[in-house]
Order: structure tokens, then sequence, then C-alpha cells
């Protein structure tokens, strides 16, 4: 095991979003989003809705996946240990904004 514990983690979830953009799975973001803790959404001009930023775990690792524009970012806070890794996910991304565009 690594002494970065927050770089581990940040790759096993980007991992799991690599294995379904690689397996050309539909990305469900209804699933994604009801495991999730909490959402923050940015809205741009015209109130349009640019990125979503889902809490995946809290409070020991903390870690957050943003969807924006082509791709998803995943960071994780641990103790002193930081870490991000973004993942190229178009289709992901579009998901999660248009799913939670309708919800809103």
């Amino acid at each position: 095991m690594s002494d970065n514990l927050s770089q581990e983690y940040a790759d096993s979830i980007a991992d799991d979003l690599r294995e379904i953009v690689a397996n050309g799975k539909v990305f469900d973001a209804m699933a994604y989003l009801d495991d999730c803790l909490d959402t923050r959404c940015t809205y741009g001009y015209g109130n349009t809705l640019v990125s979503v930023e889902v809490a995946v775990t809290l409070g020991g690792p903390n870690c957050w996946v943003t969807f924006q524009d082509s791709g998803a970012s995943v960071e994780v806070n641990w103790g002193g240990d930081k870490a991000e890794v973004y993942v190229y996910a178009p289709f992901a991304v579009e998901s999660v904004l248009e799913f939670v565009g309708e919800c809103m």
C-alpha cells in the first residue's frame, strides 16, 4: 500500500468511471447520483447548468467528482494527502448535466 491513500482512492474512483467509458456502457446518472451524499451545481450565463459536483464520500476521505465540459475530475482529501485525477468522459458529463437539469 502506498503512503498516499488519497491518490489510491482517487485512482479507484477514476478507474470505475474509465471502465464505464471504455466498455461503452451507458452511464446511469440516476444510479450514480442516488449513491451520492451531496451535490453542488454551478450555473452560468442564462441560468445554464455548467457543472455538477458530487460528494462520493465525506469525513475521511472526502471525495468529490466534478462533471464539467468533457470530463470528470475526481478530487480526494484524506488527512494531509490530496489527489486529483481527470477522466475524459463526455457521455457521463452529458448524462449527469441532463439528469440534474431535469430535476431542478
